[in-house]
C-alpha cells in the first residue's frame, strides 16, 4: 500500500509539473498567435524554413534579426534548427547551440529549461 502512495505521489508531481508547463507554452503560443497574425503573408511565397532563413540572410540581414523573422512567420523550433543546419553547414548540435542562444526564440528556451529542472527536482526528491 506504501508503495502504492509514493508511485501515486509523484505521478501527481509529474502531472503537476506537465499542466504547468502546458500553461506556459498555451501562454507562449497565444502571443506568438497575435504575432504571426500580423506576419502571416510573410512566408506565403516560401516552401520551407531553409528557403526562407537563406533568402532573409541573402538579403544582408543578420543571423539574429533573419531568426526572429522566422520566429514571426509561424515556424516552429524543430524547423528553425533543420533550417540553421542546413542553411549555415553546421551538426546538429552547432545547430541547437545557434537556436537556444538566440532571443528570438527565448521564450522556447526558458519553458523547456523550467521543465527540465522540474523533471530533475522529482527526479532527486524521489
Amino acid at each position: 500500500m506504501l508503495l502504492f502512495a509514493r508511485a501515486l505521489t509523484r505521478t501527481c508531481k509529474w502531472l503537476g509539473i506537465l499542466c504547468e508547463f502546458t500553461r506556459a507554452v498555451q501562454h507562449s503560443n497565444r502571443a506568438d498567435a497575435l504575432k504571426r497574425t500580423a506576419h502571416r503573408n510573410v512566408r506565403t511565397d516560401m516552401a520551407t524554413a531553409t528557403e526562407f532563413l537563406e533568402k532573409c540572410l541573402s538579403q544582408g540581414s543578420s543571423l539574429e534579426v533573419a531568426l526572429a523573422d522566422l520566429r514571426q512567420a509561424g515556424t516552429s523550433p524543430i524547423e528553425a534548427i533543420k533550417a540553421i543546419r542546413s542553411v549555415l553547414k553546421v551538426d546538429l548540435g552547432e545547430a541547437k547551440r545557434i537556436f537556444s542562444g538566440s532571443s528570438a526564440w527565448h521564450s522556447e528556451n526558458e519553458a523547456a529549461d523550467l521543465l527540465h529542472t522540474q523533471i530533475l527536482t522529482v527526479l532527486q526528491n524521489d
